[in-house]
């Protein structure tokens, strides 16, 4: 992190500007079953690709 001290560094701060993704699951055969997914690639049920976006 650069300080006063630092001939980088100018003393000012200016704007700044950060980007937020929103990611949620899709419902798959397993989540209606209460299984645990991990890793493992689930296709999206009827459901989960009807709420797509």
């Amino acid at each position: 992190m650069a300080n006063s001290n630092d001939p980088g560094h100018s003393g000012t701060v200016g704007p700044t500007c950060a980007e937020i993704i929103v990611v949620r699951h899709g419902e798959t055969v397993w989540n209606v079953d209460g299984r645990i997914q991990g890793h493992i690639d689930v296709e999206l049920n009827d459901v989960g690709e009807n709420r797509q976006l």
